[in-house]
């Protein structure tokens, strides 16, 4: 499979389909590390996709490496809701930053008409 950029020009031919960059390797996770999914890979290669990297949390704002961060007590939907909130082993609320790099997702899909999303949790 051709290296995936993060550049939103990349001029690979393919279909285009979003990836968590840490799932092909960029070392983007909070730990600092990658986690490369060479099943992945494979998959896109074989089926001709063009995969898009993207690492919401450092596009919303958050450094590499950063403390883990989870949803409090609910779910997504009641973070996007305004009910919950997510919060760093810290203690740092960075609800803020989690949206905004969900929404820069999304405007990276409406900009490459990608319709389909390989997300790391």
């Amino acid at each position: 499979m051709a290296n995936p950029q993060d550049s939103p020009d990349a001029t690979d031919s393919g279909t285009p389909v979003l990836v968590s960059a840490c799932l092909l390797g960029q070392a983007c996770r909070h730990d600092g590390k990658g986690k490369l999914d060479a099943g992945l890979e494979q998959e896109l290669s074989e089926q001709g996709l063009r995969a898009i990297a993207l690492c919401p949390e450092e596009r919303g704002g958050l450094a590499t490496p950063r403390p883990k961060a989870w949803i409090a007590d609910k779910n997504a939907a009641a973070v996007w809701a305004g009910e919950a909130e997510i919060v760093s082993v810290e203690g740092r609320q960075v609800t803020g930053e989690f949206k905004a790099g969900a929404e820069l997702a999304l405007q990276e899909c409406r900009r490459h008409a990608i319709y389909t999303a390989y997300l790391k949790e």
